[in-house]
């Protein structure tokens, strides 16, 4: 995972710990024990992860320009939109789907049957059906409201 990656993952799951009175900082020395990420390739450290509203694994030069064909951007495919924006627009985005879903995001622990045992598999699952039909960030933003979810609740 690239480091603006995984620093999206890290300030909306610490947003949503905190909404519920958790902090990631109690968290943090259990991930500080796990393998660290493998080091960006020079074309990773080059490419900007939030360009043209393209999440980082999408190539810049895509036709597809924020799920418009044939339409052109507003943006410069090299202008690079600030993290802190990208984090802000994450996170109202996923208080803003919660909040239409939130019956589908109550105790889903128990809907899911999920156990310590079958965490990984069912969360596996649930991504795996996501993005069958492909990426586009309103999946995106489901998928870190599912998995902010189900963090706040394990």
């Amino acid at each position: 995972m690239s480091q603006s990656n995984r620093e999206l993952v890290v300030d909306f799951l610490s947003y949503k710990l905190s909404q519920k009175g958790y902090s990631w900082s109690q968290f943090s020395d259990v991930e500080e024990n796990r393998t660290e990420a493998p080091e960006e390739t020079e074309a990773e450290r080059e490419t900007p992860s939030a360009i043209n509203g393209n999440p980082s694994w999408h190539l810049a030069d895509s036709p597809a320009v924020n799920g418009a064909t044939g339409h052109s951007s507003s943006l410069d495919a090299r202008e690079v939109i600030p993290m802190a924006a990208v984090k802000q627009a994450l996170r109202e985005a996923g208080d803003e789907f919660e909040l239409r879903y939130r019956r589908a995001f109550s105790d889903l622990t128990s809907q899911l049957h999920i156990t310590p045992g079958t965490a990984y598999q069912s969360f596996e699952q649930v991504v795996n059906e996501l993005f069958r039909d492909g990426v586009n960030w309103g999946r995106i933003v489901a998928f870190f409201s599912f998995g902010g979810a189900l963090c706040v609740e394990s």
